[in-house]
């Protein structure tokens, strides 16, 4: 799978596999940081929760789903409602490479869902995502490619800070 980051907008991607586009996400509105993406026949929101920010509720054809939540030390986390289980990014890899993966790992048992990959070429961000299991979730990827951002947004503004 291939990430394509949406030029204007920050926050708007698409995920392809082969020549079809599986994931579509786009910003709500420009002044805030909610999604909305649709995959299959589902038509899904991520809206904040908070006026802080550190919580975002995942909707799915308009029923609560899950929770992305974040902790200043622990980063964003996954919180699924149907089966309790929870999921946070970790980067692996040194800070000072130009290319990094992330792993997305399930709480309980730290077990790898997926990896993201980021590779900085001739300035040139390309983004891949391999999926070792054959029961694809898009719903981790949707998460892992949002933790993604914020991590990259929050380093911006470190650095430009």
């Amino acid at each position: 799978m291939e990430v394509i980051k949406d030029k204007k907008s920050q926050s708007a991607f698409k995920v392809i596999e082969g020549d079809s586009v599986i994931l579509s996400a786009k910003g709500i509105k420009w002044y805030k940081s909610d999604l909305s993406y649709e995959h299959s026949d589902c038509k899904c929101e991520v809206i904040k929760a908070n006026f802080l920010g550190t919580k975002s509720n995942i909707f799915k054809n308009g029923i609560l789903f899950g929770e992305i939540i974040w902790h200043w030390s622990k980063g964003h986390t996954l919180k699924l409602a149907e089966d309790n289980k929870s999921f946070y990014l970790e980067r692996r890899g040194k800070w000072y490479k130009t290319n990094h993966s992330y792993a997305l790992l399930n709480t309980i048992n730290s077990e790898v869902e997926l990896v993201l990959n980021y590779n900085l070429i001739k300035w040139k961000e390309i983004i891949t995502i391999d999926y070792d299991s054959p029961e694809q979730d898009l719903d981790k990827v949707l998460f892992s490619i949002f933790a993604f951002n914020k991590l990259q947004s929050d380093a911006g503004a470190i650095v430009s800070g």
